[in-house]
């Protein structure tokens, strides 16, 4: 038996290969080293080394090549995109692994026969923040209101691409809102525990909401999307429109302070 001069070691990371990793968000990225000292042959080139990913439960399996991180390291590093409706046909270079799925990266030296690997979990996003609306103030509050059934604002929308159809619910992450009145035209509310929707009492109140998109599949193609708000309290009824914001906004971290996110700015 030929014994390996260093024993191989196989490791799923975060994004800056900084520290391993047991858990990845769907429709995201699996980062994948292996240290393997006999697999720098060749001085002075960075060399290659292929790792096999496989989903438990969907049996998708991806062919991955991961290259040395310089010449003479013994370091390796790659990512796979994974998705929950692309990639159901295996090596054609995305993972397709849904939330709740267990997936698996393993190295097999064949010269020196030794096999390292580790596994992950495929988890949903966690929610950043909730916002909810108040009727009696048309305003979005952060805080839940006493005695009553709430749910957050969110995107609720379908694609397809792959292998079908897919229903995505995102939400919310930032919020703002701004004021017509003259002497509120340059304050930034990134930070108030309310955001306001009014056309009343000589003022106008416009809200910015904004949603983390990037749990949409690259290459899918969106179908539809509805924006979702529940009205809490107060009488009456009252319409308002929702429009893209056509430029980045920044939130904002203070209340009633002067910032990019007022009326003057956008």
């Amino acid at each position: 038996m030929v014994v390996p001069v260093t024993s191989c070691t196989l490791a799923l990371m975060d994004s800056g290969y900084a520290s391993s990793t047991t858990v990845y968000q769907q429709n995201g990225t699996v980062y994948v080293q292996v240290t393997d000292g006999d697999k720098n042959t060749i001085a002075g080139t960075a060399e290659t080394i292929t790792v096999q990913v496989v989903d438990a439960t969907t049996t998708d399996r991806q062919a991955l090549v991961l290259t040395e991180t310089d010449v003479n390291t013994g370091i390796f590093h790659g990512s796979l995109p994974s998705s929950t409706t692309l990639g159901q046909l295996p090596d054609d270079g995305t993972l397709y692994s849904l939330s709740g799925d267990s997936l698996s990266a393993t190295y097999t030296d064949l010269i020196f026969p030794e096999t390292c690997s580790a596994t992950a979990t495929i988890t949903t996003p966690s929610l950043t923040k909730q916002l909810y609306f108040n009727e009696s103030t048309q305003s979005m509050n952060r805080m839940v209101p006493t005695g009553t059934t709430i749910l957050s604002p969110f995107i609720l929308g379908t694609t397809s691409g792959g292998g079908g159809t897919n229903t995505l619910t995102i939400t919310a992450n930032r919020d703002n809102y701004m004021r017509s009145q003259t002497n509120r035209q340059t304050r930034n509310y990134g930070t108030t525990t309310t955001v306001q929707v009014d056309s009343g009492s000589g003022t106008i109140r416009r809200t910015l909401v904004g949603f983390n998109l990037s749990t949409i599949p690259a290459g899918a193609t969106i179908n539809s999307a509805t924006l979702n708000m529940v009205k809490t309290n107060g009488g009456g009824t009252f319409t308002t429109g929702a429009y893209q914001v056509t430029s980045d906004w920044d939130e904002g971290t203070f209340d009633s302070a002067t910032g990019i996110s007022n009326w003057t700015q956008r």
